[in-house]
Parts: structure tokens; C-alpha cells; sequence
């Protein structure tokens, strides 16, 4: 591969920087009575002369934003990434030219989407700078939609961000990314690499190429659409700030799995699960006892594909190409579980404790742990894959209801409960652990809903009926 050259030098663009400071192309607006403008400016020009108005770089007192959360901004940042490296590619496909093999690795261990956008930026121009910047100020109520006007602020004055300090810092991060990638050839470990790299945090010199490849791509074909306020104090900063986060709905996590193509383990719910093996799901987390037609909520789906594929409760974060390399011992999960009698069916809930999302969730964490974990056993994935035709997920099954059975009870079903209680935690004299009710006149063990407690329990119980070793033993 050659050499890449990057060229710094925006071209055509509606930012331009000059000895006086930086130019804007802008539409101005009125914003319920206040002026306004809107732009599009490349994302590496914001992250220069942008700043977030909080404890770094404000007093106390005129601090009008939250505290960051770390975690999020990262996740914004896999997400930025991603989108920098598709704009590396439709460029070079723009351009007639050959997408290095490379690149397209890159793009399919980040994983691709049909379509990537940004909220828009909400900035502040404070009112202390305002005399020191040339803006058109049109007339109250002048519409001018369709007119370019030019801004020029000077190099110290920032847009300070309003809403947006999550995006604004994950773009921060790629570049520190890109940055160090291009000119140290290194990568942060593993744990803490934007790229899923092996292990191996040397950048060899193909890949400096790609990356210096995607830089300029950054700097160059990647704008962000920012809306402008002009003037405004601390205090109408911090209103700004609150109205914008107090009035949001976020979509229902249904309605956003079903919409979603871009996580790979959803697509292996949509195109795997629901989309091949036809498993039944049903929108808005309706899954009632009285109205049971098999289905699980996309919702719990995810939930239980979760601790499948990462034995966590979100299956966020989820990267392609480790996904890839899983889908077929998860398919070997979900068909032992849809050949159990009754999964599925009509009424299935009555029929058996494996349609209850929380015996799923148990079964998905074991399966995690022999198949995926840094402690996978593959023997004792066998044991449990086979184990799971063979447990009685009957609600007659006394090993379910065993914190509801009497002392009578558990004599007269000895045979089965056997040595059970020492797969069960050592809970002190005294104490009653409720996983449930048994309804001994309709025969059905309801597992109650605090799930986190509760499904290791039944991995527990779980356990014991596959011959899996205890997780209590030392």
C-alpha cells in the first residue's frame, strides 16, 4: 500500500480560518422570538473551537451542564468511529477507487448499518464575546431561510456546548484514537481500545496507512450540524440545558430492537431467531399468563441473548466480528431449548418454567459460561446442552418449588430433590428466600421478578439436575 498524505486543508467547505479567526456559513432564524443560526461545520473544527461548560472549564457557579458520564461517551465514540470508517469508504467509492482489504476488516469488526447521523449540537455564543464577533443581526420576525449569512469568531472564542457534551467528547476520543494510531503506531489495551484489535497494541504500517487514511476522512467528509444561540447568560444557559433534556421521550426498547439493524446480536434476533427458527415475539413487554401465545418481548429476548453472547444484561456494546464468531454455538442454545415439549405453544407458561423469561436467563448464563467465558469448559457445555432435553421443566418438577415445599414435602420427594441444598446458597437460620409461589391448586410454580436475584438460583437448580459442578464449591 502507498504512503498516505494527508491533506489538512478544508476545500469547499462552509468553515474557513483566516488571521482574524475562523468563518461560518450560517442560516440565521428566530427561535420562539431569539436569534439564532444553524450550520453544518466539519467535526474536527468543532472539536477545536468547542468547549463544554462544566467544572473544567467553568466556576462553580457557571457551570450549566451534568457531570460527564464516561461509559456513555465511550459508546458515542465506538459510534463515531464507525461512522468515520464508512465515510473512508463511500469516499474512496465515490472517488472510483479500491477499498483496501484492510479497511473493509475494519469495517466489519466495527460492524455497518444502512444509515449513521449525529443529533445536532446545541451551542451557546456567551454574550461576553459578542461584541468581538461580526454576525448579520436581521430584523425581529425577518425570514431569511435562504440567505447565507458569514460569522467570523475570533480564535479564543468557543461554542459552548448546550447539549451535546457526550457527542463532543466521543468525537475528542476518535481523534486521540486516530492520533495515536497515525503517529505512535499504538493501540491502548484491549479493554480500552476503541478498535477490537488481538491483543497485539503495535500498529503495523498497513495499518497506519488505513488509519491516516480514515484521519483524513475526519477532517475532511465528516461535518456535523450544529444549531447556534447567540448571547445568552449562564442562567440562560442552564435553562436551555434543562429544556432540552426535560422534554425528551425515549423510544420504548421494543419498538428500538425492532427498528435496529445496526447491533449484531439484534440482527442474529431478527434474522436468526424470529427471521429462520420463527420464534415467537410480541411487541410492548405483553407477555401475560392469561393471554399466552408462546411469545417473548423482543425486550427479554435481548435481555437473555445478552448473557448468551456476554452474560450481561444489555446487548449493548456487542462488536461483529466477536459476534460472528458465536452464532453457531448460540444457535445450538436456542435449538436444544425449542425441541423442550410445550416452549412456544399456546399457554406455554403453564405448560412449562422454561417459557419464564428469568429460566432462560439462567440457562443463557451457564451457557456463557462453558461456551464463551475465559473459563469455558466444552465438556460441560455438552452436559449442559444434552441436560437441557433431559431436566423436567414440568411446574410439577419439586426442584422449582423447592422454597415452597414443606419439610413433609421434601421428604416425600427426596428422591428427586436429593442433594439439591448444597448446590443452594448457605443462607443463614432464620432467613426465607422467596423466588416465587407454587400454587398448589392450579400446580404452577410463578417465578417472581426480581431477575437479577433470582436466575442464579435457578442456574443453581439447574446445575444440579445436568450434574454440572456447584459454583459453591471452592
Amino acid at each position: 500500500m502507498n504512503n498516505v498524505v494527508e491533506n489538512t486543508e478544508h476545500e469547499n467547505l462552509p468553515v474557513t480560518a483566516n488571521e482574524n479567526g475562523f468563518q461560518m456559513s450560517v442560516l440565521a432564524g428566530s427561535y420562539f422570538g431569539a436569534l439564532t443560526y444553524t450550520a453544518t461545520m466539519p467535526m474536527y473544527d468543532f472539536k477545536l473551537h468547542s468547549k463544554v461548560p462544566n467544572s473544567g472549564n467553568r466556576t462553580k457557579e457557571e457551570i450549566s451542564q451534568r457531570e460527564l458520564d464516561s461509559k456513555h461517551a465511550r459508546n458515542l465514540a465506538l459510534y463515531v468511529l464507525k461512522g468515520v470508517v464508512r465515510a473512508t469508504v463511500n469516499r474512496l467509492k465515490s472517488q472510483e477507487e479500491e477499498v483496501p482489504q484492510e479497511l473493509v476488516e475494519v469495517q466489519n469488526k466495527l460492524g455497518n448499518q444502512p444509515y449513521m447521523a449525529l443529533q445536532p449540537f446545541v451551542v451557546n455564543i456567551q454574550s461576553t464575546d459578542m461584541e468581538r464577533i461580526e454576525m448579520p443581526t436581521p430584523a425581529f420576525g425577518e425570514r431569511t431561510e435562504s440567505v447565507l449569512h458569514q460569522i467570523t469568531l475570533p480564535e479564543n472564542c468557543s461554542l459552548w456546548v448546550s447539549d451535546g457534551q457526550h457527542r463532543k467528547k466521543a468525537i475528542d476520543m476518535v481523534f486521540d484514537f486516530l492520533d495515536e494510531a497515525c503517529e505512535n503506531q499504538k493501540y491502548k489495551a484491549r479493554s480500552r481500545s476503541l478498535y477490537p484489535h488481538d491483543g497485539n497494541t503495535e500498529v503495523s504500517d498497513t495499518m497506519q496507512d488505513i488509519w491516516k487514511m480514515c484521519r483524513t476522512a475526519a477532517k475532511e467528509v465528516c461535518d456535523i450540524p450544529v444549531e447556534i444561540h447567540v448571547g445568552l447568560d449562564v442562567e440562560q444557559e442552564k435553562q436551555l440545558f434543562t429544556d432540552l433534556n426535560m422534554y425528551n421521550k425515549k423510544a420504548k426498547k421494543d419498538i428500538a430492537l425492532k427498528f435496529d439493524t445496526s447491533n449484531p446480536i439484534n440482527m442474529f434476533m431478527k434474522n436468526e431467531l424470529i427471521g429462520k427458527t420463527e420464534l415467537k415475539v410480541c411487541e410492548d413487554n405483553k407477555e401475560t399468563w392469561d393471554n399466552d401465545t408462546g411469545a417473548i418481548s423482543r425486550e427479554n429476548l435481548a435481555t437473555i441473548c445478552g448473557f448468551l453472547f456476554m452474560n450481561k444484561t444489555s446487548i449493548n456494546g456487542a462488536t461483529s466480528s466477536k459476534v460472528a464468531s458465536q452464532v453457531v454455538d448460540a444457535q445450538r442454545f436456542w435449538t436444544a431449548v425449542r425441541a423442550v415439549d410445550g416452549f412456544g405453544d399456546d399457554g406455554a407458561k403453564s405448560k412449562t418454567v422454561i417459557a419464564q423469561p428469568v429460566v432462560l436467563k439462567a440457562l443463557a448464563r451457564l451457557f456463557f459460561q462453558y461456551a464463551f467465558s475465559k473459563k469455558k469448559n466444552l465438556d460441560m457445555l455438552e452436559k449442559l446442552l444434552s441436560g437441557i432435553g433431559e431436566i423436567d421443566f414440568s411446574h410439577q418438577n419439586p426442584i422449582w418449588s423447592f422454597y415452597e415445599l414443606t419439610d413433609d414435602e421434601k421428604a416425600e420427594h427426596q428422591n428427586v430433590i436429593g442433594e439439591l441444598a448444597e448446590y443452594l446458597p448457605n443462607d443463614p437460620a432464620g432467613k426465607v428466600r422467596n423466588i416465587g409461589t407454587y400454587n398448589r391448586t392450579d400446580k404452577i410454580m410463578k417465578f417472581g421478578g426480581r431477575h437479577n436475584d433470582i436466575a442464579p438460583i435457578v442456574s443453581d437448580m439447574i446445575r444440579y439436575q445436568c450434574g454440572l459442578p456447584s459454583r459453591h464449591q471452592n
